[in-house]
């Protein structure tokens, strides 16, 4: 079977620029390039239009711009290449419940045309959307009812998604398949994508004021090999923890393996920016921070994935790296949350701060990773075992563990985490489960001794060999 071939026009292209019919004449010499007759057609809407179409955009509505360009490409390209679907997005102001109905609702009107959600390169259609997003609502819904902090519903959502066995696809399956949230809420593949994808969905759900993530792409150098993996950079705001920072997470790191029991790890959960500089992973920019926070035409082909044309991504950014910029969107954020740079510059006046804020972005700091680093750094606090075991015991108390398992369970994920953290960091004093820290908060704390055991192990052999010397 032959390699499903897809070529990507986005609509506001259409609508802005009017080149469709010049798109059209290059996927015709693509076809003809390739000797395909099957290349598909994708008009691409972004997600959001489902939400928001009651603003007609250049006053037209989304069923006239939908019947507009399906009359236009019908008489020049085969209707069984031709798909008009939306590009996912998982940002806050999408609601995935406003995106199933109305998809439904086109998908009603409009059943001769192939309508769906563009999840990396796979259309998905509306069952399947809806599917998936009703497991997506069972989680958040479950997280939501418990009353916890947002850091203590960050730990829970954390919990749920590293609960789930690293599972990669197969040689002939779409290596989309175990990254795109769609793909991963329809089958049991899963890998680092996938992971930051769905726990960053799952939040969108829960708490998308305080609790904010941004992809963070890291070229790493592992026994003389170059990798990309996909960590995060959450922003968090907690007033009961006093947080309001932002703070490395890698759920790959922290999840189960397949056919091992959850271990509890949160060695790579909430780290501050500036604990990175211990960790055993070689982190290295690449020639793509040049070109990062900028929609970029993708014309790649992979052995195991679709072929796609005019597929345009924002490149997603390695913050950790200080040798790295952050994305666009981060930027953003940052100068909407971080006093000390908007007091740098000056941006004061809420009325024209997005507009203000956008002018410095793109002027001052896509190019400055440096300062970015430094401002990002200043407010990622180190968040004290003391902290974490509070919010630890929080969610498990709000579901349902007495005191006694609770305190087990706690003592338990203290013990593997300091095991665990050898592996990822070199000792230094930012180290939660640090040997020292772990020993003086076990101290204070008798109730969570987890050093007991072996002072007991060592007493009774001190013991021992004394009697054997005698």
């Amino acid at each position: 079977m032959e390699k499903e071939i897809k070529f990507y026009y986005p609509a506001i292209y259409a609508e802005v620029n009017k080149d469709l019919d010049k798109n059209i004449k290059d996927y015709k010499e693509k076809c003809k390039e390739l000797g395909r007759t099957d290349i598909k057609f994708v008009y691409l809407f972004e997600e959001e239009e489902l939400q928001f179409d009651s603003k007609p955009f250049l006053n037209k509505s989304l069923e006239d711009r939908i019947e507009y360009a399906y009359r236009k490409l019908k008489w020049k390209i085969n209707k069984d290449n031709i798909i008009i679907s939306f590009r996912h997005s998982s940002n806050a102001y999408v609601d995935s419940n406003v995106t199933c109905k109305r998809l439904y609702e086109l998908t009603q009107k409009y059943p001769y045309i192939k309508l769906g959600i563009e999840d990396a390169d796979i259309t998905w259609d509306v069952y399947d959307i809806i599917k998936a997003n009703q497991k997506l609502d069972d989680i958040a819904g479950k997280i939501k009812k418990l009353d916890l902090s947002p850091a203590e519903q960050l730990l829970m959502a954390y919990f749920e998604v590293t609960g789930i066995s690293y599972n990669e696809e197969s040689q002939d399956e779409n290596i989309f398949t175990s990254r795109a949230i769609y793909s991963i809420l329809n089958s049991d593949k899963i890998v680092c994508v996938g992971y930051v994808e769905l726990l960053k969905e799952i939040m969108a759900r829960v708490n998308k004021d305080n609790v904010v993530m941004f992809e963070n792409c890291l070229m790493l150098n592992e026994n003389g090999t170059d990798y990309s993996h996909m960590t995060a950079i959450v922003y968090l705001k907690d007033e009961k923890y006093n947080l309001n920072g932002y703070y490395y997470i890698d759920p790959t790191s922290d999840t189960k393996r397949k056919d091992e029991p959850n271990k509890f790890a949160l060695a790579s959960f909430l780290v501050p920016l500036g604990m990175l500089r211990y960790s055993f992973n070689e982190l290295k920019s690449d020639e793509m921070t040049e070109k990062r926070g900028i929609a970029q035409l993708m014309n790649a082909l992979d052995s195991n994935a679709k072929l796609s044309y005019n597929y345009i991504k924002d490149m997603p950014s390695s913050v950790v790296d200080e040798d790295a910029r952050p994305n666009k969107r981060l930027l953003n954020h940052m100068l909407n949350n971080c006093i000390e740079l908007r007091e740098k510059y000056n941006i004061n006046d809420e009325t024209k701060m997005q507009k203000e804020i956008d002018k410095k972005v793109n002027k001052y700091l896509i190019g400055d990773h440096e300062l970015c680093f430094d401002f990002l750094k200043s407010q990622s606090e180190p968040i004290k075992i003391g902290q974490l075991v509070s919010m630890i015991l929080a969610v498990l108390k709000k579901n349902n563990f007495t005191r006694e398992e609770a305190y087990s369970r706690v003592k338990y994920i203290l013990k593997n985490n300091m095991r665990k953290e050898g592996a990822f960091f070199i000792k230094n004093k930012l180290s939660r489960f640090s040997y020292d820290n772990l020993k003086s908060f076990c101290e204070k704390y008798p109730e969570f001794n987890i050093f007991k055991e072996q002072i007991t192990v060592q007493k009774n052999s001190t013991k021992e060999g004394k009697e054997q010397t005698c």
